[in-house]
């Protein structure tokens, strides 16, 4: 379920955010280069995130802390006024969406091996993609 909840939130961005901005106002271009920023920052911040969880060879907080920031885009309301601190507030949720995903993945063969390990991830991909069915095309 944890990572349904992943995939979920990555449709959601990826869908959605271009169609946000482009409400906001502006040209084709503007929305672009909108909505690529956050995915920059974002790239950074994981490679950032997983160089920590990595170095550290701690999993779970960095997993925890990198799902926890995405609240303030979640709980924000969005406005015109507000873009910029919305490009600001998606950037530092992309980062917790793209950088809770290394220590994720690396948590199940801390605990599973062999064979249960290929079916427990491959388990958890399907389930996780079950969101697939959900977002209409």
């Amino acid at each position: 379920m944890m990572y349904f909840t992943i995939v979920s939130a990555t449709y959601g961005i990826t869908f959605f955010l271009p169609q946000i901005v482009k409400g906001l106002g502006g040209t084709d271009i503007q929305t672009g280069l909108w909505t690529a920023a956050p995915y920059i920052v974002g790239t950074i911040g994981l490679l950032v995130w997983s160089w920590s969880s990595d170095k550290t060879r701690e999993r779970k907080w960095h997993y925890i802390v990198a799902c926890l920031l995405g609240l303030p885009v979640s709980l924000r309301p969005v406005t015109t006024a507000a873009r910029s601190r919305l490009s600001l507030h998606v950037a530092i949720a992309t980062i917790g969406l793209y950088g809770c995903k290394p220590p994720f993945w690396t948590m199940p063969s801390e605990f599973l091996t062999g064979t249960a390990a290929a079916g427990g991830i491959a388990m958890i991909n399907s389930v996780g993609n079950l969101v697939d069915l959900w977002v209409p095309l």
